[in-house]
Order: structure tokens, then sequence, then C-alpha cells
């Protein structure tokens, strides 16, 4: 049992309400609507973005080479909420395209807890936040037409570079509409990539822990399970589908909005061995523990339902939820020993919650700053420092 504990540490290294709730009104009758996203200049809106997982795990297993495999008997539990708030002020637009926005991430953080759920034994809580999420920090997005991408920098105060890999401009939401006018009835088909844009927006965030233990569940989190679903999202091996379909046309002219129905599947694996590298603790370093391998496999579908603004054509809020199962393995190796392959598999149910709020303008801030640096060294970053919980 000693040993599998070990091994499963290799594995297993706020609440609030966002259901839509547009103004209540008859549907109108069948029409044909333009399903639009039309950003406006000088507009500032409040992204509000919750992500949940509840996952229980069904297998958790360990082989030495040469040996049977050796299964854990107490499965745990893993928990995760995800929230992710950003107030972004488009400055200028251009052709319907955003071609100069700042964004600061007011919040960018994700709790998590491990239940073994043994009598007397309290679950184990982290809590993880992003540099980013820092009130006198801002990104600049710029459009770049000769790659139909965005470039990013620090307009207040900076950080490292690197803290932006990852980050990407979304909230827009154009990628699921269907690029002509439809009515009541009408479905259509968006890429599967796209679904990235609802499960985890505005990228890859570089998470941190803000107190010192938790090793073992901040690198199972950290590594893609129960969240950070961005991680694992792997355009080049995703198989699925996403459907969109018009439920109905409700209220008229500032009050309208369109009910779009979501239908997703997705399934993706990801090589997180480099990952699982620099997550490594330090017990394991000082056993000349070696990583020589890790994948993460994500599968999930479900259903939704988009509100759809058609005054403002942008998204009003979103509710998805849907069924999930996480399969990861790692195969590590010790120093004069042989290699051991590690799995852990988890099912289990995912939530995600939206609504865009639209700011006052004179919340917009006075004037900005000449990227001053800013200290992120009391946030500590699970690695070769952090000793694994005993």
């Amino acid at each position: 049992m000693n040993q599998i504990a070990l091994c499963l540490g290799a594995l297993l290294p706020l609440t609030f309400d966002l259901t839509p709730g547009p103004i209540q009104s008859d549907a109108v009758p069948s029409q044909e609507v333009n399903l639009q996203f039309l950003p406006t200049a000088g507009e500032r809106i409040e992204h509000n973005w919750l992500g949940t997982h509840k996952l229980l795990a069904t297998e958790v297993n360990s082989r030495v080479a040469g040996q049977d495999a050796v299964s854990l008997s107490q499965l745990p539990s893993i928990e995760t909420k995800e929230r992710r708030v950003t107030s972004d002020w488009i400055r200028s637009v251009e052709d319907g395209k955003v071609q100069n926005m700042h964004r600061t991430w007011v919040e960018a953080n994700l709790w998590g807890q491990l239940d073994f759920h043994v009598p007397g034994q309290a679950p184990l809580e982290v809590v993880l936040r992003s540099p980013l999420s820092n009130e006198s920090t801002s990104v600049v997005f710029t459009h770049v037409p000769e790659e139909n991408s965005y470039g990013m920098y620090f307009d207040q105060s900076a950080m490292a570079e690197n803290v932006l890999v990852g980050v990407q401009k979304d909230h827009g939401y154009e990628n699921l509409l269907p690029g002509k006018a439809v009515k009541a009835g009408d479905s259509w088909s968006v890429e599967t990539k796209h679904l990235i844009e609802l499960l985890a927006p505005t990228g890859a965030m570089d998470y941190r822990q803000v107190q010192p233990g938790g090793g073992m569940l901040i690198r199972t989190l950290l590594m893609g399970v129960a969240g950070c679903t961005d991680v694992v999202w792997n355009p080049g091996q995703l198989k699925g589908h996403f459907k969109c379909k018009l439920q109905k046309v409700v209220g008229a002219g500032a009050h309208s909005t369109a009910h779009i129905e979501l239908d997703y599947s997705f399934e993706t694996v990801q090589d997180r061995s480099e990952a699982a590298r620099e997550l490594q603790m330090l017990g394991e370093s000082n056993r000349g523990t070696m990583v020589l391998g890790n994948s993460v496999q994500l599968q999930g579908k479900g259903m939704g339902l988009l509100i759809w603004n058609l005054s403002s054509n942008r998204a009003h809020s979103f509710a998805m939820t849907g069924t999930e199962s996480v399969q990861m393995m790692v195969q590590t190796q010790a120093l004069n020993a042989p290699a051991v392959t590690q799995v852990m598999e988890l099912r289990g149910v995912s939530e995600q919650k939206y609504r865009a709020t639209v700011r006052p303008l004179d919340s917009l801030p006075v004037s900005w700053t000449a990227n001053p640096p800013v200290r992120v060294e009391p946030m500590l970053k699970p690695g070769k420092g952090i000793t694994p919980n005993k």
C-alpha cells in the first residue's frame, strides 16, 4: 500500500450563480435572424466565467516492470472550481474586428479538493492563482492583419513575458455563429476545436500555488486533470462534434435574444511528459526518479444553452453541463530500479457558466503606467522546490 501511495503521488501530485437569465418574454413567430458579433469601440465589458469538475477515480494502479499490477483500494475523488473574470476595454474597431483592446484579469484562480474518503481524514484543499490576476496589470491585444492574429504586450505593470504563453483573446464567440441568416429550428456545425473557447476561455493560465503544501494535488491539476483543460487540448489529436441549433428568438428590440442549443462531444490526448518533469517534486529528485513519459487523455460530452443578444450583437451568457472522463498514464524510473507505470482513470461531471456585463465608462482607468515590474515572488510555483505531503 505504501508503494501505491508513492506511485499515486506521481499522479495526484466562491460559489456563485451564472445561470443565463435574459429578460423573459414570449417567443416571437419564426423569423430569420442574423447572428453576428459586432464589437463597439469604447465599450468596456466584464466577462465572468466559472468551470467546475467533480470526478471520482474508478481505477488507480501501478505496475512495476516484470510484475503484476497492484491497484489502490481507497479510490479518491477530485473537485475543482475555476474562475476567470476579465475586464475588456475595446479601444478601436475596424470592419467589425477589434484592432486594439486592453484586458485586465480581475480574477484567475483555481480551487481544488482531493478526498480519499477515509474516516477522520480531512480532504486536502489547495488554491492556485495566476499572476495575471493583478489589478495593476493589463495586457493589450493588437490585431496583426498579415497573420490574422493578435500580438500581446503589457500596458500597465509588466511581468515575465512567458506568463502570456498560451493566452488567447477570445470571449467573442464569433466562431460559433452560422455565417448566414437562420430561423428557429435551423442547426449548423462548428469545428470541434472552437469548443475550448467555452471550456477554458482566455487560454492557458500560468497558475501558481498561493500557500505551501498539497504538491501532489497541485501537480495533478496542472497536468490537466479536473480542470486546466487548455493544457491538454490538442487540435492535432481531437475527435468529436460541436453542433448548434437556434431554438427560438425571445423579445424584441433592445431586449431581443436568440436561444441557441449546444450539443458537443470531444476526445483529445496530449503528451505531458515535459510538464511532468518540470513539476517533479523534491522527494522524487532526491531519489533520482526520472519521468520517462506522461500522457493525459480527456473525453467529454454534453449539452448547453447560449443566449445571444441580438441588439448588441454579442454573447449574453451560456451554461453547459456534461459528463467527463480522464485517464492519466505516467512512467517513471528511479536509479537502479525497474520502470514503474501508473494509470489513473476518473469519471464525473463538469459545468461551465458565463455571463457578460457592460461596465460604466467611468470605470475606465484614468492613466496607464510605463511598464514597471510586478513582484510575483510570493507566489510559489510547484516544481523541484516543492516537497510532497507526507
